[in-house]
């Protein structure tokens, strides 16, 4: 009996024991139950924070794209913009051409109207001529007026010609002026280096007088001052060969001015010899029209000959 009872209970302890384990490991499975729970509610939180996220970032990245397509529209309607603005700017530089030309046409039909309307003007005339008057007297009319126009032409050729022969006649008369001046220069410079050879042949002359005079006294005495005598007399005598040499020279080149004034006085002769000339002083009303018109400035032809020509008589 005690047997059974022990028996008994150590079973009853065991259940006991078993109980406390089994509610330990049921209390243990409910915790983690709750802490697999929350986790899974968790999980579901994040998954549903990065699906907004993602979204977001989503549609952070279509406005960007937006943004983009945006701005390439903008530069491509500015482009448009500006190649619209550069073919307006060539179309109204082409239209201002045409304008211009047009204007340019027509003050070019105004001038050739204005220039034709007389034209006209006579042509009518001579119509009304040629009916109320016979063919002869219009044959006579038109010979006089061929006539007439044909010595004005005569007259302002002529007149073309003395002013051609009055600006040669001024640069001769500059020229010469030129060569009279340097003809006086050269003049100058001859006197004044035949000054000095003279001074330097009285210097060797006394030089040489006083080496003569006194070459028997020195000949003991001063041998070396007869020396510098000699050296002083070869230099002086090289001075006076320098000064032959450009004497010669400015000879040479006065002698070549003088043949170069010949020949502009012969040209000024020939020139004055010339029918242009005799035109102008046979014809003395056109000339002294031509000198009032011109103000007195180029002057009459005959006078400017005879002053080249009095120059050219006072020339050396």
């Amino acid at each position: 009996m005690s047997t059974a009872k022990k028996k008994r209970a150590q079973v009853s302890s065991d259940r006991e024991k078993w109980e406390v384990i089994f509610n330990a490991l049921k209390l243990m499975l409910c915790k983690q139950q709750s802490q697999l729970d929350s986790l899974l509610q968790q999980r579901n939180l994040l998954e549903q924070r990065i699906k907004i996220l993602y979204d977001f970032s989503d549609f952070r990245l279509s406005e960007d794209q937006v943004s983009l397509m945006r701005r390439q529209l903008a530069l491509a309607e500015l482009a448009k913009l500006v190649e619209v603005t550069k073919a307006d700017l060539v179309n109204g530089s082409k239209h201002r051409e045409s304008l211009a030309y047009k204007l340019k046409l027509d003050a070019l039909i105004k001038r050739t109207y204005s220039r034709n309307k007389p034209y006209e003007v006579l042509k009518s005339w001579v119509a009304a001529l040629r009916k109320e008057h016979p063919p002869t007297i219009i044959r006579k009319w038109r010979a006089t007026i061929l006539i007439n126009f044909e010595r004005r032409v005569i007259k302002l050729t002529k007149s073309d010609e003395v002013d051609k022969a009055n600006e040669k006649i001024m640069k001769v008369i500059e020229s010469l002026e030129q060569l009279h001046s340097s003809n006086k220069d050269k003049d100058v410079k001859i006197q004044t280096l035949r000054a000095d050879i003279t001074k330097l042949r009285k210097e060797l002359e006394s030089l040489r007088s006083a080496n003569t005079a006194g070459e028997s006294v020195l000949k003991h005495c001063e041998p070396q001052s007869s020396n510098l005598k000699s050296r002083r007399a070869n230099r002086n005598d090289r001075g006076l060969q320098l000064l032959d040499l450009r004497i010669t020279k400015l000879g040479a080149e006065a002698s070549k001015k003088n043949e170069e004034i010949s020949v502009l006085s012969k040209e000024i002769k020939n020139d004055a010899a010339t029918p242009v000339l005799g035109c102008c002083t046979g014809e003395p009303s056109f000339s002294r029209s031509r000198v009032t018109r011109n103000g007195g400035s180029r002057g009459v032809v005959t006078s400017s000959a005879e002053l080249i020509h009095e120059r050219v008589s006072y020339s050396p």
